[in-house]
């Protein structure tokens, strides 16, 4: 019996639309799947719905075919579509809830899956029923017939939905565990979807089992279910979208905040934190790009605050800054597009001409007119803090060609200059040539020199001795000498203000107060017959050192000398550096025993009061007044030397004398130590002491003549 004409239909016209809903459904989430990061879960319900979409085509074929033959076909379709829909769920279900390790089942189900598609299509009547007993027209309540199929429930139908009840237990518990990790919304959506999928399952088999008779509404539940799904993927893809563009946010702030850390790592390893200009860093990456290869020629001048150290220790660190602050304000005015400009150290500037020019002459003269301009415009008055202070500055230059190589070479050209316009009095201009370079290059070799006769022990001390009135030796100086093997000998006038300057006076003056007091007390041990006390030159930074006296003391007690017979001889430059400081070191060394000598006294800006103040037991003259002693003046000034001498019970000592009438002019001012090269030049060591033996000798024999 056909379809009565004029009926009621609404199972099969729904079910062809809830197939075009499935079928548009499952092209919106495969499109979405292959935009996404979690492409699985949306290609899974993509085919979901696919297969759904089939089902629902399948079964409203199967509700119209009107035959046996035609029904069975339907079925194979709708039972095949079902097995493939129950493995999309579970792939579905998988990467919905992040279930982990699930490979192997997935090949299982797919394994499954297909043997039981190809047996559906193999099998005379499909799979869905062993035998089929009648097929006839069923009506609805409201008026539609809808073909029916009735038969024996097969092995391979049972066995399906004994793994689709399994399956709904497996979601259900991944249901359980989405949940608690705090993932509620997409578990309820899960948890409908599981719910719905079962009460479909069961109508599907009492239908099956012939206990009801009505149409299958699995179809209508799972277009439903796809609707609540998607709806749930929307909402989780908007949610993905919203946390995508506070991540494209956060990540654009975090992106801002990294240019900006990098460009401040810029300014610290590029940029002068006090002053804004570049640093030595940034110069040296100039100039090496300048260095090209071309024919054009460039220019650095190199330029040193004078005296700086002064008006920033005396006037505090801040106002030192605000000076700093505004000869880098000055010098960019000045320079303008003329010049690259960095500070390179704590008073010191560089400015390296910009663009080069095309000679080397060009260069020079463009550098000078810089230094020129720099010169006049860094002299004006500045107004800092209510006061008026004048700075002026000494500069080097130097021309390069863009075929050095070397950026570190051509600031160090400037600079060789620098230094030489400082010595040349400061607050002046000194233009690098190659002379500069070969004395800096034979500095460096007399500074590794002297480095490595302290360490090797090239030097040694010779001595000369000191005659009192009566003739007789009443000490010795101890003078510093090197023999270099390759240079030979190296005047004490070169090495000493070396050592000085490189901070080697230390080695140096530790050295030559060990060897000078071992040596003294070797000769007592030896019988020389010395008896008179042995001056040891002593450097202002050398008696600076906080730990001077203590290690005074530990060579005294481990040298074994009298410590009575030790002289100390300090400038007056020692004393000026620090007065307070001085003497009290000074009279520190005073219960030691050892005596204490000013030298060179008289050449410097010591006062009386000074002097009266010092523990001292004898002051030198230098050797500068002893030559000119044909001069009244210095005649005069030697004579009040001495009675101050006299008046504070200091022993007066005269050096550099030469000739008898230097002799005869000090007797006869009343100065009662002399030394100098009329009685004996400095000897070595063992010379020293058999000239003292030699003399011992002499003077015994002519006391025996007497």
């Amino acid at each position: 019996m056909g379809m009565a004409g004029g009926e009621t239909s609404l199972v099969v016209p729904g079910y062809f639309i809830c197939a075009g809903i499935l079928f548009y459904t499952a092209i919106i989430a495969a499109v979405m799947g292959m935009y996404r990061t979690r492409a699985p879960v949306y290609l899974a319900f993509a085919s979901i719905c696919l297969w759904s979409a089939i089902f629902c085509v399948a079964t409203a074929v199967y509700y119209v075919s009107g035959t046996r033959a035609a029904a069975v076909e339907a079925l194979r379709w709708q039972f095949a579509s079902g097995v493939l829909l129950v493995l999309s769920t579970f792939l579905f279900t998988a990467y919905y809830t992040d279930a982990k390790r699930m490979e192997r089942w997935f090949v299982i189900g797919a394994i499954f899956s297909a043997t039981y598609v190809v047996a559906d299509f193999v099998a005379p009547i499909g799979l869905r029923f062993s035998a089929i007993t009648s097929a006839r027209w069923i009506h609805l309540p409201w008026g539609e017939s809808i073909f029916h199929v009735e038969g024996e429930v097969s092995v391979w139908t049972l066995v399906y939905r004994v793994l689709l009840v399994v399956l709904i237990v497996w979601s259900t518990r991944r249901f359980i565990a989405q949940y608690r990790a705090a993932r509620e919304r997409e578990a309820i959506f899960l948890g409908v979807y599981i719910l719905g999928l079962f009460g479909a399952t069961i109508q599907s088999a009492l239908i099956d089992w012939g206990v009801i008779e009505t149409f299958n509404w699995i179809g209508f539940a799972f277009t439903g279910f796809a609707l609540i799904m998607v709806t749930n993927l929307l909402v989780s893809l908007r949610a993905q979208n919203l946390e995508l563009a506070r991540s494209a946010h956060e990540l654009a702030v975090e992106n801002e905040k990294r240019r900006e850390a990098q460009a401040e790592t810029w300014r610290r390893a590029y940029r002068d934190p006090l002053t804004g200009l570049a640093n030595r860093m940034l110069i040296l990456e100039q100039v090496g790009l300048m260095c090209d290869g071309s024919g054009s020629y460039g220019a650095v001048l190199q330029l040193n605050l004078d005296h700086f150290k002064v008006l920033n220790d005396g006037l505090s660190h801040g106002v030192g800054d605000a000076v700093l602050k505004e000869v880098a304000r000055r010098m960019v005015d000045t320079a303008g597009n003329r010049a690259l400009l960095a500070r390179v150290g704590g008073d010191e500037f560089v400015a390296v001409l910009h663009p080069m020019a095309a000679s080397e002459a060009a260069a020079h003269e463009a550098i000078e007119r810089l230094a020129s301009d720099l010169t006049r415009d860094l002299g004006a008055p500045l107004k800092l803090d209510g006061q008026m202070l004048t700075v002026s500055a000494s500069m080097g230059i130097a021309t390069f060609s863009a075929t050095e190589t070397s950026s570190q070479d051509i600031l160090s050209f400037a600079n060789m200059a620098l230094h030489e316009a400082k010595r040349r009095g400061r607050n002046t201009v000194h233009s690098f040539v190659p002379r500069l370079r070969e004395n800096a290059e034979a500095r460096y070799r007399m500074v590794e020199g002297l480095r490595r006769a302290i360490e090797q022990d090239e030097l040694a001390l010779h001595y000369q001795p000191q005659i009192g009135r009566d003739g007789r030796v009443v000490g010795a100086e101890a003078l510093a000498r090197w023999h270099s093997p390759q240079t030979g000998n190296v005047l004490p006038a070169a090495f000493i203000p070396l050592a000085e300057e490189t901070g080697l006076i230390h080695l140096l003056g530790d050295w030559t107060l060990r060897r000078g007091c071992e040596q003294l007390a070797a000769w007592e041990r030896d019988g020389v017959p010395f008896e008179g006390h042995l001056s040891i030159n002593v450097s202002p930074w050398q008696l600076a050192r906080p730990n001077f006296v203590s290690r005074l003391r530990d060579i005294i007690t481990e040298s074994g000398v009298d410590a009575h017979r030790v002289m100390l001889e300090i400038t007056e430059s020692a004393v000026l550096y620090d007065v307070g400081e001085t003497v009290a070191k000074l009279k520190e060394i005073r219960p030691l025993g050892v005596r204490i000598a000013l030298d060179d006294f008289g050449t410097g800006y010591s006062s009386l009061s000074i002097i009266k103040d010092l523990p001292l037991d004898a002051i030198k003259i230098d050797q500068s007044f002893v030559h000119n002693l044909d001069d009244g003046a210095t005649k005069h000034l030697i004579r009040v030397i001495v009675a101050i001498g006299q008046e504070l019970g200091l022993d007066v000592v005269a050096e550099g004398v030469e000739t008898e009438r230097h002799l005869a002019l000090l007797r006869e001012l009343g100065c009662g130590t002399l030394q100098g090269y009329l009685f004996c030049r400095p000897l070595a060591e063992t010379s020293f002491a058999a000239w003292i033996r030699e003399r011992e000798s002499e003077e015994r024999r002519q006391a025996a003549a007497r």
